[in-house]
């Protein structure tokens, strides 16, 4: 059983003054003693680096609902062999979420006896994965453990580029430092359905989601803080 203490804040708006990508961070939690969770299927996004990070973020799917983010392997400079050998091997997921733009790496990772899921890139992806994962923040069933350090550190910063006069803001955050960011979103995008599941649309949850952020922009010090699908 994962036991988990929540924090009020992880991000101190005041002094953030740009558009971040994820509102209502305080229903994440941290801190927390790891067991394994017998019946979770263990799910690994995986965005590909060298010079920039690889990021392959181990995700626990329970029963209960609950994605639970449990370890990050978040490293340069690394070979498709040193991951298998240093993480994969370890973690042991049932089934691997890749970035699709380097298939010769993703066939190494099949090779070693992984099972790897196609996963699809489209015109709305980016946006569609990030209100699914806000869905997921704003029912409480996103969780990060405290020692994935890297991608706390993301999930604070991603945010949305600044706006320019007389052009429409952007929806599409802004590309750098999102690895581990990459790597969730593939993996629960993609994995059971989640891209296709209308649940967290026609649920009472979901409708009241849909509800508080329809139309909205929460705006401070005259900017826009943040910004909804």
């Amino acid at each position: 059983m994962i036991v988990f203490e929540y924090i009020n804040k992880i991000v101190s708006f005041a002094v953030i003054d740009r558009a971040t990508v994820y509102e209502r961070l305080e229903h994440i939690a941290l801190n927390g003693t790891l067991d394994p969770i017998g019946d979770a299927d263990i799910i690994e996004g995986l965005d590909f680096g060298w010079t920039n990070a690889m990021a392959s973020i181990t995700i626990e799917r329970g029963r209960d609902g609950i994605f639970r983010i449990d370890n990050e392997w978040y490293k340069t400079e690394r070979t498709t062999k040193d991951l298998i050998e240093e993480h994969l091997n370890y973690a042991k997921p049932h089934s691997i979420y890749p970035d699709p733009a380097e298939p010769d790496r993703i066939e190494e990772i099949r090779r070693a006896g992984f099972r790897c899921v196609d996963v699809k890139k489209g015109k709305d992806s980016i946006k569609a994965g990030i209100e699914a994962i806000q869905g997921l923040i704003i029912q409480g069933r996103f969780l990060i453990n405290k020692n994935c350090v890297n991608t706390i550190a993301e999930i604070e910063s991603y945010h949305y580029p600044d706006k320019q006069d007389n052009k429409n803001e952007s929806e599409i955050p802004v590309d750098e430092d999102n690895h581990a960011m990459d790597a969730i979103r593939y993996a629960l995008y993609t994995n059971a359905g989640l891209s296709a599941n209308k649940t967290s649309r026609t649920s009472p949850e979901g409708r009241d989601f849909r509800e508080m952020i329809k139309g909205k922009k929460i705006r401070r010090e005259g900017k826009r803080e943040n910004i909804f699908i």
